[in-house]
């Protein structure tokens, strides 16, 4: 994570001298902030079938395909 961190502050320190030198006349003086936020990535998984509520069953736009006991309803609604 260091050495990911330290490639992205020499990308912006890189990206700084290039905008300075292309003649904008702007001077980046100081930065303020920096902030990171990280998140843990969770994939979604298929899971057993979950019943469609009646307010969109109603509707009759809806078709929600009883994947039975396996857990490949994607491939069961795509077919």
């Amino acid at each position: 994570m260091q050495q990911y961190l330290e490639g992205v502050i020499e990308h912006i320190k890189e990206a700084i001298e290039t905008f300075e030198e292309n003649g904008s006349e702007w001077l980046f003086e100081s930065l303020i902030k920096f902030e990171t936020i990280t998140y843990e990535y969770r994939p979604t998984r298929g899971s057993l079938y979950i019943p469609t509520p009646d307010y969109l069953k109603n509707k009759c736009a809806i078709i929600n395909v009883e994947n039975g006991d396996d857990e490949e309803c994607f491939k069961w609604a795509i077919t």
